[in-house]
């Protein structure tokens, strides 16, 4: 799924959607606000995601958020610059997969890109029966207006937390 140079990917957003092309200082901008937001409310302990370039037009944005009731979630996105330069770069996401778990147990839920290799041709989502002996999930297709951004993630599995709370929290 993950590839290390940029080809000739379909980016399926359209320029002025909420996945469409954006200057990369507005991407951290925006990233650094949906953290702070989550920081503050107490659902996200730690932001341990980086920003990085992998090449000359090319960015991962990697790591892993650690919140609430062991919930972690796994995050590599893959950004390739559209145009621009400078504090002028615009860039888009062009692969990503958030991978949300328990820790020591099993995944909440993943959201995956289409996968280069065909195995999945559209953006989609795998759902997880957490607390049973599912390692396989059920998956479904996105369209890609539906896709979540990582904030969104971040804000269903607080609710996820919340409404899973007397299972996560030893009962005295």
């Amino acid at each position: 799924m993950r590839s290390g140079s940029s080809g000739s990917r379909s980016r399926g957003a359209v320029p002025g959607s909420r996945h469409g092309p954006n200057k990369l200082s507005n991407y951290i901008d925006i990233h650094h606000t949906w953290m702070h937001r989550f920081l503050s409310d107490g659902f996200v302990l730690s932001d341990g995601v980086e920003l990085r370039q992998l090449s000359e037009g090319v960015f991962v944005l990697e790591g892993r958020i650690e919140c609430e009731g062991g919930i972690y979630v796994d995050v590599w996105k893959l950004l390739e610059v559209v145009d621009g330069e400078g504090p002028d770069t615009r860039i888009q996401t062009i692969e990503y997969s958030y991978n949300a778990a328990l820790a020591g147990l099993r995944n909440i839920v993943r959201y995956d890109s289409p996968h280069l290799d065909g195995h999945r041709s559209s953006h989609h989502v795998h759902q997880y029966d957490t607390f049973a002996d599912d390692t396989e999930g059920v998956a479904e297709d996105l369209d890609d207006e539906n896709r979540p951004t990582l904030g969104e993630v971040l804000s269903e599995l607080r609710d996820w937390y919340f409404s899973h709370y007397e299972k996560l929290t030893p009962q005295s």
